[in-house]
Protein backbone atom coordinates (compact mmCIF):
# COMPACT_ATOMS: atom_id res chain seq x y z
CA UNK A 1 0.00 0.00 0.00
CA UNK A 2 2.98 2.34 -0.35
CA UNK A 3 2.77 5.64 -2.20
CA UNK A 4 5.45 5.21 -4.86
CA UNK A 5 4.15 7.73 -7.39
CA UNK A 6 6.99 9.02 -9.59
CA UNK A 7 9.48 6.60 -7.97
CA UNK A 8 12.48 5.67 -10.10
CA UNK A 9 13.30 1.96 -10.18
CA UNK A 10 14.87 1.99 -13.64
CA UNK A 11 17.20 -0.98 -14.22
CA UNK A 12 16.74 -2.21 -10.60
CA UNK A 13 16.58 -5.85 -9.60
CA UNK A 14 13.12 -6.20 -8.06
CA UNK A 15 12.64 -9.93 -8.48
CA UNK A 16 10.33 -11.37 -5.82
CA UNK A 17 9.37 -7.84 -4.64
CA UNK A 18 5.84 -7.23 -3.38
CA UNK A 19 4.01 -4.09 -4.51
CA UNK A 20 0.61 -5.25 -3.24
CA UNK A 21 -1.86 -2.33 -3.38
CA UNK A 22 0.99 0.14 -4.09
CA UNK A 23 0.45 3.39 -5.95
CA UNK A 24 3.03 3.33 -8.75
CA UNK A 25 1.38 5.93 -10.98
CA UNK A 26 3.99 7.49 -13.29
CA UNK A 27 6.79 5.40 -11.71
CA UNK A 28 9.82 4.49 -13.82
CA UNK A 29 10.33 0.71 -13.85
CA UNK A 30 12.01 0.66 -17.26
CA UNK A 31 14.56 -2.09 -17.64
CA UNK A 32 13.83 -3.46 -14.15
CA UNK A 33 13.93 -7.18 -13.39
CA UNK A 34 10.38 -7.88 -12.13
CA UNK A 35 10.63 -11.67 -12.17
CA UNK A 36 8.07 -13.17 -9.76
CA UNK A 37 7.17 -9.71 -8.40
CA UNK A 38 3.64 -9.11 -7.12
CA UNK A 39 1.68 -6.10 -8.36
CA UNK A 40 -1.73 -7.35 -7.21
CA UNK A 41 -4.16 -4.40 -6.88
CA UNK A 42 -1.32 -1.93 -7.58
CA UNK A 43 -1.89 1.19 -9.68
CA UNK A 44 0.34 1.42 -12.76
CA UNK A 45 -1.35 4.27 -14.60
CA UNK A 46 1.30 6.17 -16.55
CA UNK A 47 4.11 3.90 -15.32
CA UNK A 48 7.00 3.05 -17.62
CA UNK A 49 7.73 -0.69 -17.72
CA UNK A 50 9.42 -0.61 -21.11
CA UNK A 51 12.23 -3.16 -21.42
CA UNK A 52 11.35 -4.61 -18.00
CA UNK A 53 11.71 -8.34 -17.43
CA UNK A 54 8.21 -9.57 -16.60
CA UNK A 55 8.29 -13.30 -15.98
CA UNK A 56 6.06 -15.21 -13.54
CA UNK A 57 4.91 -11.78 -12.36
CA UNK A 58 1.52 -11.25 -10.69
CA UNK A 59 0.35 -8.34 -12.81
CA UNK A 60 -3.23 -8.05 -11.49
CA UNK A 61 -2.91 -4.25 -11.39
CA UNK A 62 -4.67 -1.34 -13.04
CA UNK A 63 -3.13 0.61 -15.89
CA UNK A 64 -4.15 3.21 -18.46
CA UNK A 65 -3.36 4.09 -22.06
CA UNK A 66 -0.22 5.96 -20.89
CA UNK A 67 1.35 2.91 -19.24
CA UNK A 68 4.37 1.68 -21.23
CA UNK A 69 4.90 -2.08 -21.42
CA UNK A 70 7.75 -4.21 -22.79
CA UNK A 71 7.45 -4.82 -26.52
CA UNK A 72 5.09 -7.72 -27.21
CA UNK A 73 3.73 -7.88 -23.64
CA UNK A 74 -0.06 -8.04 -23.35
CA UNK A 75 -1.06 -6.77 -19.90
CA UNK A 76 -4.69 -7.90 -20.16
CA UNK A 77 -3.60 -11.45 -21.00
CA UNK A 78 -1.62 -11.34 -17.75
CA UNK A 79 -4.41 -10.09 -15.48
CA UNK A 80 -3.94 -6.31 -15.65
CA UNK A 81 -7.06 -4.17 -15.95
CA UNK A 82 -7.27 -1.19 -18.29
CA UNK A 83 -9.05 1.73 -16.66
CA UNK A 84 -10.45 4.90 -18.13
CA UNK A 85 -8.41 8.08 -17.64
CA UNK A 86 -11.44 9.77 -16.09
CA UNK A 87 -11.61 7.15 -13.32
CA UNK A 88 -8.00 7.60 -12.24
Amino acid sequence: GCDLRLAVFADCILSDATFFDADLRSADLSGADLTRACFQTARLEGADLSNAIISETDMRATYDKNTKWPEGYDPQDNGAVLIDDEAS
